[in-house]
């Protein structure tokens, strides 16, 4: 009898039990909606029964209201599956299924390409993830601007977003977006599928304007790095590296020929800028008639990258690219973009290498309210960076945007 009544004692101990713990997890459920938002169902849900598994989720919005582009955001919910603390990050690839097979897709810029190809990749570090933990709300895990995107082919395309998750510490090779998922470094894949119309022909129907498109992309670097009058050895590494990524996708035969081609552009286009007769109105106007929005985009984020590649932001360089952007008809704000992420990681001094109107991209032929417009968008936008970014080399880059800024209005006060 003794023995009933204990196993009952025991019973009631285990519901009364259940019943208090899940009244916990109802407050400390409570308190998350009210803190962080999200539904009470959700948020209980993690708390009592346990998170569900990770899910991927896309959704587009404008990058900005100045600026036309849009970006696909991913983000990812739930547990990460993860049985030892582990350095996570995302990495996302892109590649179109339209045809059946997988096919890379290509980007535009440095910024959003695999190390040794131009194969998009785009990389978010989560930081540290410990077991049976996960993201309770929806996070940033991957982003993708559409509009930069080089497709195989034209027109619409079924694409998929390809996002790993993978060990920071033993990151798997990922190579024209593929991987293989036996690696150690792989924790696990996540697929959104999205389409988009492309009105430029794609890599392989447009591999001749490609290729000619290149060749102009090339001189137009190396017009960039001889606007100093002096062709650094780090310019010109950086010009044959983008040679090597632009021609990975091809096969090794392909990729002879193109070698040969574009170190033909490269030297040509070095020995016409000695003799001062290497015109870029020429070469934008031929890039006009026969390159995408991307390529023309291309040109000049190669310019900056050719620019930067000293530490120095020479005056000259800043100009010519200004020139260089203006004949192509690019988007202000995207060149604007493109030009901080350089001047903010140099190495030397900024405020020393050129004017402030070169550096802060003030136009000449600019009225003073105009000016001063642009002055208090750069001040916000460099003080908003100074505020984020932690000490060292881009920090103490930001404060001297600010200087420069702060410098700048003086001068155009007097002017006045």
């Amino acid at each position: 009898m003794e023995i009933l009544g204990f196993i009952v004692m025991i019973l009631i101990y285990a519901f009364f039990g259940q019943i208090i713990c899940a009244f916990f997890a109802s407050l400390s459920a409570g308190w998350k909606t009210l803190i962080h938002g999200g539904s009470f169902k959700e948020n209980f849900g993690t708390q009592f029964f346990g998170m569900n598994a990770f899910e991927l989720k896309g959704e587009k919005s404008p990058i900005s209201s100045e600026t036309p582009f849009e970006v696909l955001e991913l983000n990812g919910k739930g547990l990460i599956p993860v049985k030892k603390r582990t350095n996570i990050a995302f990495i996302t690839s892109i590649v179109d299924m339209t045809d059946g097979d997988p096919v890379p897709v290509l980007a535009a810029i440095d910024d959003f390409q695999e190390p040794e190809s131009r194969a998009f990749q785009h990389s978010v570090q989560a930081g540290q993830a410990n077991p049976e933990t996960g993201f309770v709300n929806w996070v940033r895990v991957g982003a993708v601007i559409p509009s930069l995107l080089i497709p195989p082919h034209s027109g619409q395309r079924n694409l998929i977003a390809v996002t790993r998750m993978i060990d920071s510490d033993n990151p798997p090779p990922i190579n024209l977006g593929f991987c293989d998922s036996n690696h150690p470094g792989h924790l696990a894949s996540f697929q959104y599928s999205f389409k988009e119309n492309f009105e430029d022909k794609g890599y392989q129907e447009e591999a001749i304007h490609r290729a000619k498109a290149r060749v102009l992309i090339i001189m137009l670097a190396v017009q960039v790095a001889m606007a100093d009058g002096n062709f650094a050895d780090e310019e010109g590494k950086i010009i044959k590296d983008w040679i090597t990524r632009s021609i990975a996708t091809y096969s090794y035969e392909r990729k002879e020929e193109l070698k040969k081609v574009y170190n033909k552009a490269f030297k040509d286009g070095y020995e016409k800028a000695q003799k001062g007769t290497l015109s870029i109105s020429e070469i934008t106007n031929k890039l006009n008639e026969t390159g995408s929005k991307a390529q023309k985009y291309e040109a000049v984020d190669l310019c900056f990258d050719v620019m930067a590649a000293d530490g120095v932001a020479d005056e000259a360089e800043l100009t010519t690219i200004k020139n260089i952007s203006e004949s192509l008809n690019l988007d202000f704000q995207e060149i604007q973009k493109m030009k901080d992420q350089r001047l903010i990681k140099l190495s030397t001094k900024i405020e020393t290498q050129s004017s402030v109107e070169a550096i802060l991209g003030i136009d000449s032929d600019w009225s003073h309210d105009q000016i001063h417009k642009h002055l208090k968008k750069e001040f916000t936008k460099w003080n908003g960076r100074l505020n984020t970014l932690p000490d060292g080399e881009e920090r103490e880059n930001a404060q001297k945007m600010l200087n420069l800024i702060a410098e700048a209005r003086k001068k155009y006060a007097k002017a006045a």
